[in-house]
């Protein structure tokens, strides 16, 4: 699993101010409309960052985040506020009983599975994985986790009421929600570790920052 990147803190950069505990009061029937139609628009987006690649990928995957995000917040305010129960590797899922992947939380909001894959999406598997026994060694996260996008410290927000998560009531860490990741790449599929905009973060306000990545690997 990946490890934490290094994070900005909100004083260094611009915060949309936005809360994702006060959102409230959509019906169902309108966050499944609004849902299907930000899956259409990031599907027609991916497709064409197939063809063109670079810049365009990197701008399919941020929204492809963008409507996981809008997807997310709908999903809290539908449920008490709290945050999904989601495994970060499906495929080497542990708990008893089995949590679902993050395509499969969203399911009901993001009808257009072409939202969870990343253009830029690969993975090489070794030899001695047991994965190997389904898919071959040139592969992608979308294959074998069902999503290019990995969520973020399962452990600490799993049915834990928004803004009330562990890592929120850090004492002195100077942590708000623009600095909380809740979703991101598996890796770095836009660039090396470093580089400018190598991959995106969806953070706990519900918006998507590009970031350098410096510690991932």
């Amino acid at each position: 699993m990946s490890p934490l990147p290094k994070l900005e803190t909100a004083a260094r950069r611009r915060s949309t101010g936005r809360s994702p505990v006060r959102r409230r009061g959509l019906a169902r029937g309108e966050v499944v409309l609004i849902a299907a139609v930000m899956a259409a628009g990031a599907a027609v987006v991916w497709r064409g960052a197939g063809r063109s690649g670079g810049a365009a990928a990197r701008a399919a995957c941020r929204a492809n985040l963008e409507a996981i995000g809008r997807a997310l917040s709908a999903y809290v305010a539908q449920n008490d506020q709290r945050w999904p129960a989601v495994a970060r590797l499906p495929s080497m899922e542990y708990h008893d009983p089995r949590w679902p992947g993050l395509a499969e939380v969203l399911a009901p909001l993001i009808p257009e599975r072409g939202v969870f894959r990343c253009p830029g999406d690969e993975r090489v598997l070794d030899e001695s994985s047991p994965l190997r026994a389904q898919f071959p060694a040139r592969t992608t996260y979308y294959e074998t986790e069902g999503s290019s996008y990995e969520w973020v410290l399962q452990e600490l927000r799993a049915g834990q009421r928004v803004g009330r998560d562990p890592l929120a009531r850090a004492s002195g860490a100077g942590l708000g929600p623009a600095d909380q990741p809740i979703v991101w790449e598996y890796r770095p599929f836009h660039g090396s570790a470093g580089e400018p905009g190598a991959f995106h973060v969806l953070y706990a306000d519900f918006v998507v920052r590009p970031s350098r990545g410096e510690d991932r690997r």
